[in-house]
């Protein structure tokens, strides 16, 4: 499995060429699965192109990296914890 991270502004997707030159490493070194990240988003035409090619990769953008950095709390920190509380009927009985 490879790993590729690119850290683009929201405002310059990640497009297609650059997922064709991944998974050209990714034959070079005859891997067949591999994760692209970007903090930024990918084009239709990246997405197409990764859904359509026998290599299995997995495009991870920057809305769904930072969820999955909050649901693993990777590079994460709380700030501030809320609780919310009911009343516990059956202590009144």
């Amino acid at each position: 499995m490879y790993v590729q991270a690119k850290r683009y502004a929201p405002d310059n997707p990640v497009s297609r060429p650059a997922i064709q030159a991944f998974v050209g490493t990714l034959q070079g070194a005859q891997a067949h699965q591999g994760v692209f990240l970007t903090t930024g988003r990918f084009t239709a035409g990246a997405r197409d192109y990764a859904e359509a090619i026998q290599s299995r990769v997995i495009l991870i953008d920057g809305s769904r990296l930072t969820n999955l950095m909050i649901q693993y709390g990777v590079g994460v920190q709380v700030e501030r914890t809320i609780s919310i509380v009911k009343v516990d009927e059956e202590f009144f009985e």
